[in-house]
């Protein structure tokens, strides 16, 4: 099974480039980073349980190592 890691997937682009890939993928694992209290889920609320989520902040190298 591949993963796929989508930086950015709450976003416009991000959402839909998750939701192409369920729909011609669908044996793809994704996961994608948010930030618990300042990401918002408006654009993923339809895939948001298809998703392995990771409470990272991108430019924490820290945190990105856990």
């Amino acid at each position: 099974m591949r993963q796929i890691l989508i930086t950015g997937i709450t976003g416009f682009v991000g959402s839909h480039l998750a939701d192409f890939i369920l729909e011609t993928s669908p044996d793809v694992k994704l996961f994608g980073t948010k930030r618990w209290h300042l990401s918002r889920m408006d654009n993923v609320r339809q895939i948001e349980d298809k998703i392995d989520w990771m409470d990272c902040d991108l430019t924490d190298p820290v945190g990105v190592r856990k």
